[in-house]
C-alpha cells in the first residue's frame, strides 16, 4: 500500500505545483492592493507630492507668448508666490508670464536640460490666493512648484530644492505621460 501512495502522489505532483505557480502571483496581489503597506520610506520624488492634487481654476499662460497657437496642454514649473504681492488676486489664482528674471534662471536650466522632451514643458509664474495657501503643506514653505497638462498642482519645491532634484522629477514624469 505504500507503494501505491507514492506512485499516486508522483502522479499529482507536477499538477499541484503548476497550481501553485499560477495561485501564488494572484495570493500576493490580493495581499499588496488589499494591505496596508506604506511605501513612502522608499518614494523616488524629490518633492512634495500634493495628494490629492490641487486642481487650479485659471489654465496657466505658457512662457512664449510668441506664437499664439500654442495649446496650453503643457507641463509647467511654475515659481509660487503669494497673493500677498498681486493686488488684484484677492480670491482667484493668477498665473502670469514671466520674462528672463535672475530669480527663474534654475527654471530655464532645469527645462534646458530635459533635452528633447524640453518642448513639452513651459515655464509661468503662479499667483495663489490665500484660500489656497492653505492646501499647500504646513511644513514646507513652497517656491516652486509642477503643474500637469489637466491644470493640476501636482507637486511642489522649498527653497532648498535643487535644479537636480527637479530635473529628476520632471524627467520621470515625462517618461511615464503621454500628455503634454
Amino acid at each position: 500500500m505504500s507503494e501505491h501512495v507514492k506512485s499516486r502522489f508522483k502522479q499529482w505532483m507536477p499538477l499541484v505545483l503548476i497550481s501553485l505557480c499560477g495561485l501564488l502571483p494572484l495570493v500576493s496581489a490580493v495581499v499588496l492592493f488589499f494591505g496596508d503597506f506604506d511605501y513612502s520610506p522608499n518614494s523616488k520624488h524629490n518633492g512634495t507630492l500634493l495628494s490629492p492634487a490641487i486642481s487650479l481654476l485659471d489654465p496657466p499662460q505658457p512662457l512664449n507668448t510668441q506664437s499664439d497657437d500654442q495649446p496650453n496642454n503643457r507641463w509647467r514649473l511654475v515659481t509660487i508666490t503669494s497673493s500677498d504681492s498681486h493686488s488684484e488676486a484677492n480670491d482667484a489664482i493668477c498665473v502670469t508670464p514671466i520674462n528672463g528674471e535672475k530669480a527663474f534662471l534654475k527654471l530655464d536650466q532645469v527645462i534646458q536640460a530635459l533635452g528633447r522632451e524640453a518642448h513639452r514643458v513651459h515655464r509661468s509664474a503662479l499667483c495663489i490666493s490665500k484660500e489656497l495657501t492653505l492646501k499647500l503643506p504646513k511644513d514646507i514653505k513652497a517656491n516652486t512648484g509642477i503643474i500637469d497638462p489637466l491644470n493640476n498642482l501636482i507637486m511642489v519645491y522649498s527653497d532648498q530644492a535643487s535644479q537636480k532634484d527637479i530635473y529628476q522629477d520632471m524627467k520621470r514624469l515625462l517618461k511615464y505621460s503621454k500628455l503634454g
